[in-house]
């Protein structure tokens, strides 16, 4: 047999682990196994037609909530141009849906749970070594009769060390794209919202086989490597040991991503973990809510203080980056206490806030009480929260306008030295990012996109309406994050502020002191701007307050931009007279 496992995945540099997974489990087979991945943005009529032109006998799909739809409409037409086509589903949005899914569409079998040994004994069956597809566990499969029939049982859970490299011969077709890879299976805890306390009892791979795993993608200078381990530090020696072997052998140019459980950090771990070069680690983090009531709904065990504690501590640290997560709609938790939530999540300057609204997964613990809690979901996928008991879905339009202004000034990272500045001009940061969605939907500005300029633009008049009336520090702040960038081509009107002529050779000579600019080769990637206010001591935490005083920054390009968003090398030089210092700033 000829066999497609393919997957639609949310993006192009994104790669799929388990489809990888099976067919390196099943490398023994005599099938043959073919991997093609697509995107959901690609057109139906393109994913159709590179599967059919395979002509394969089987064709298997990961199947989650981001690829749903398309999914289902290509088994549609898939049946529909080859007939005799064997149709497998598998992955976390078949849970608890196998019957619905089957009698809606012409597949054939699903395979729930993990997938390896039950689709290699899967194998087996259309090799003629098995005989009967009800002894092969965790499936659902069509009878003789047509008839949705489920396998007794689920596959027994094997040691991960009996899984191979998935990577070992193919990581030359991923260059450029995120690696996914786990260390372990599980998760310890049972939030309500999620599919991964399933399996309470957490399985790791022995440290012999990640070392090896981890020098591979090392020695490869992969770009980032984003582990998928549902809490990776649940067990702290496992994830010491790997901290300090990525620390140890250290590349200089890998990123790998954990999901870690903050509160779950002590000393000794923040310690190493201070050793680390920057860049080489990111965090993502999960909080989800600071209402206590919410948490207990939700079985979420987190000791919020010593979270809170051990992120300010990373953050203070400067070499991981942080990603905090909040979710909007979860229950008990209404519009002002959601609020208090994202007001606290804020404080703590994290480098990115995730702001995401509830999802109801199928086979989730909160889906079955939905009602309970008033919640009112969508049917299709991704099942969003409308409302609650709590929140009107009026509150959800406001805090998906809010999430909107987050990502475009926060999460973009442009913005660092403005806002700094600016939200503490306003009753609370959520109330900043609140208001700056009123004034782009008062102005029709949310119905049309924007360059990154024009988005500088917006946040100037914005400010200028909220009756901000020092508008040389406005202008400071914003001019010095637009060149922290990069070099801007052509200024906005409002910035207006250069160096004069008397001050041009004092500057020229500053530059031929900078190394390896004596022949001012590097004019054209360095800039030199004048401000009213010192910005880059402010910016630097050298002052809590910008200093009103004439400025001098130099911008240099001549260095390659980091991935993680770290900008341009800046040199303050408060006194065009004084000796230039370099900073870098993040």
């Amino acid at each position: 047999m000829k066999i497609i496992l393919t997957a639609l995945n949310a993006k192009y540099i994104h790669s799929n682990l388990a489809i990888r997974s099976l067919a390196n489990y099943c490398s023994n087979t005599p099938h043959s196994i073919i991997i093609k991945e697509f995107t959901i943005n690609d057109h139906e009529h393109t994913v159709l037609s590179g599967i059919f032109k395979e002509a394969p006998d089987m064709v298997c799909f990961s199947y989650y909530i981001w690829n749903k739809n398309l999914t289902l409409s290509l088994v549609d037409s898939l049946k529909k141009t080859l007939p005799h086509v064997i149709i497998v589903l598998g992955g976390p949005e078949v849970t608890d849906n196998e019957a619905d899914i089957m009698e809606g569409h012409p597949v054939d079998i699903i395979v729930t749970g993990e997938g390896e040994v039950p689709f290699s004994m899967l194998l087996d069956y259309f090799a003629g070594e098995i005989k009967d597809l009800s002894i092969i566990p965790g499936i659902t499969y069509r009878d003789t009769d047509n008839r949705v029939t489920k396998s007794m049982g689920q596959s027994k859970l094997i040691p991960l060390d009996e899984l191979p490299n998935v990577y070992e011969d193919n990581i030359h077709m991923l260059k450029n794209k995120i690696i996914y890879y786990e260390t372990s299976r599980g998760c310890p805890f049972s939030c309500a919202y999620c599919l991964s306390g399933k399996e309470s009892r957490p399985r790791f791979l022995s440290l012999k086989r990640c070392y090896v795993e981890l020098q591979f993608f090392l020695d490869n200078r992969v770009n980032q490597v984003k582990l998928i381990d549902r809490t990776f530090n649940c067990n702290k020696a496992h994830a010491m040991a790997i901290w300090q072997y990525l620390i140890e052998h250290d590349n200089g140019h890998t990123n790998f991503h954990f999901e870690i459980a903050a509160d779950l950090l002590d000393t000794e771990m923040l310690t190493l973990l201070e050793t680390a070069r920057s860049g080489l680690f990111q965090f993502e983090i999960g909080i989800q809510s600071t209402h206590r009531p919410t948490l207990c709904a939700i079985k979420r065990k987190a000791n919020l203080e010593a979270c809170f504690f051990n992120i300010e501590k990373l953050v203070k640290m400067g070499n991981i980056h942080t990603h905090v997560d909040l979710i909007a709609g979860l229950p008990l938790e209404g519009f002002t206490a959601f609020k208090e939530s994202f007001n606290a999540v804020y404080s703590l300057n994290a480098d990115h806030i995730q702001l995401g609204f509830l999802k109801l997964l199928q086979g989730s613990a909160l889906r079955q009480c939905a009602a309970e809690y008033g919640i009112v979901y969508k049917n299709a996928a991704p099942y969003e929260v409308l409302l609650t008991a709590d929140l009107s879905y009026q509150e959800i339009i406001r805090l998906k306008a809010t999430e909107e202004m987050l990502k475009l000034y926060f999460n973009s990272g442009r913005y660092k030295a403005t806002l700094k500045w600016v939200v503490g001009l306003f009753q609370s940061p959520f109330d900043f990012y609140e208001q700056l969605a009123d004034y782009f939907e008062k102005q029709g500005y949310d119905q049309i996109g924007h360059t990154k300029w024009r988005q500088y633009d917006i946040l100037y008049e914005f400010l200028i309406h909220n009756k901000i009336t020092d508008t040389a520090l406005i202008r400071d702040l914003l001019l010095f994050d637009m060149y922290k960038s990069e070099l801007v081509p052509n200024l906005p009107g409002w910035a207006n502020l250069f160096p004069s002529k008397s001050e041009m050779p004092a500057i020229r000579d500053a530059l031929l002191r900078i190394p390896g600019n004596e022949q001012n080769s590097l004019k054209r990637r360095l800039h030199v701007q004048k401000f009213a206010y010192d910005v880059a001591s402010f910016v630097l935490d050298k002052s809590t307050t910008p200093r009103l005083c004439d400025s001098f920054t130099l911008f240099d390009y001549t260095g390659s931009r980091s991935k993680l968003g770290f900008e341009s090398l800046v040199i303050p030089t408060p006194n065009p007279d004084d000796e230039i210092g370099t900073n870098n700033i993040m």
